[in-house]
């Protein structure tokens, strides 16, 4: 048979070892930014002084009612508001810890009235009431606030629905029972069962916190794994899924195209000017390419001074403009940072191709385009066009002499 006694000490101690696990985290997991960090301490300091409270609440009769009625219950209120901040803090929302302090002193001031501290019913029923409404707004904010669509508050959703409906229970079984005092109760047949309630869905909402810092931490690192580190923009593993996952979209038989941009004398610089000034320029044509993304266009960074931009729905004249366009911003921007010392020069080559075509096919025909760009003395910009029978055409729209700083040549 359930024991409320055991099952209420089982609580506490699952409070006090979630609090000890989530402090650990806060101590020593890597977390990814800070609102992570911040809602790892509030979740550790709301189970630590949740299972102080509940601990203090064990120990009825055996203390003054002062520590075990007044400030047990503060310490439960009080923490169950944190949890409040800590999920908010989660999703870098403002964290408003005010509000833990004011439900907290809310029941201090209540306690001061003699009507409500001589009533167990009114008690429990404020405290129960103060404990759904909180828990409710957390399970509100992990729907309302979970943009980067993690699976894990999904998990902590569902298990602090069960932990609300548990103190609903409590507060239904409270007024219907009508005990004279909090001790009696522990002798009754209902409370272990809704003590057990409490227990189970408070120790899955712990395991589904951690689970959510966890599920963040690792969608941070395989973010990173597709992100270049210099310019933030994707690496090429990352360019060619996204590609691929966008040229999955268009009809079947629809145009595409790629453009391949490498940017010429970066090695040169860097051992005339310092490697800084070299991770300069890179960053620098990193930004020209971002400002050229579109829900239509990706841009990426392939290898150390290779760039590219995937484009959907291309015409050749269209993609020889905006290439021709980004590099005369990316000419004009070198030349005013460096004061007229760094000009730098891109070769690029764009291939159109329809979606029966892979992007990493198409890439290597832009990168044979490159090497064309980059042995004719008239143009900088080379387009091919692959065939129904996968053979790279030539497609000449019109020449751009090599670009220097606010001028092309046409």
């Amino acid at each position: 048979m359930l024991d409320a006694k055991t099952l209420f000490a089982c609580l506490m101690v699952a409070e006090l070892a979630g609090g000890a696990i989530l402090a650990f985290l806060f101590l020593f997991w890597k977390h990814p930014n800070a609102g992570t960090r911040w809602s790892t301490g509030l979740w550790s300091m709301a189970y630590i002084i949740g299972g102080t409270g509940t601990f203090l609440l064990g120990l009825r009769g055996t203390l003054p009612d002062e520590v075990t009625l007044v400030l047990a219950n503060f310490l439960i209120l009080f923490g169950t508001g944190l949890r409040r901040s800590a999920i908010a803090s989660f999703f870098d929302a403002p964290r408003r810890i005010w509000i833990a302090v004011a439900v907290g002193g809310l029941w201090l001031l209540l306690c001061l009235v003699p009507q409500f501290r001589n009533s167990l019913i009114a008690r429990v029923n404020f405290n129960e009431a103060m404990m759904v409404l909180l828990v409710a707004w957390t399970i509100w904010l992990s729907i309302r606030l979970n943009g980067e669509k993690l699976y894990t508050p999904v998990i902590y959703t569902i298990s602090s629905a069960f932990e609300c409906c548990a103190y609903a229970g409590m507060a239904l079984y409270f007024s219907v029972s009508s005990y004279p005092d909090y001790l009696t109760s522990f002798r009754s047949f209902g409370l272990p069962y809704l003590l057990l309630a409490v227990l189970v869905s408070m120790v899955l909402s712990m395991i589904s916190v951690v689970a959510m810092i966890i599920e963040r931490s690792l969608l941070k690192y395989q973010q990173q794994a597709l992100e270049d580190a210099l310019t933030g923009l994707p690496n090429r593993r990352a360019f060619l899924q996204q590609s691929e996952t966008m040229k999955g979209k268009l009809a079947n038989g629809a145009q595409f195209a790629v453009i391949v941009f490498d940017l010429e004398e970066v090695k040169s610089i860097k051992q005339t000017f310092g490697r800084a000034m070299g991770d300069a320029i890179l960053k620098l044509f990193g930004s020209v390419c971002r400002e050229a993304a579109t829900p239509n266009r990706i841009p990426g960074r392939l290898s150390d001074e290779e760039y590219a931009l995937f484009c959907c729905g291309a015409e050749a004249e269209e993609m020889e403009t905006l290439a021709n366009r980004l590099m005369r911003r990316f000419s004009v921007s070198c030349h005013e940072a460096a004061g007229g010392k760094l000009k730098p020069e891109v070769s690029t080559g764009i291939v159109l191709a329809n979606s029966e075509h892979t992007v990493e096919r198409v890439l290597e025909i832009a990168d044979r385009a490159v090497r064309h760009a980059k042995n004719d003395a008239n143009t900088k910009v080379k387009i091919f066009r692959l065939d129904e029978n996968d053979r790279a055409q030539p497609t000449e729209i019109r020449g751009y002499a090599r670009l220097t700083p606010g001028h092309v040549s046409v």
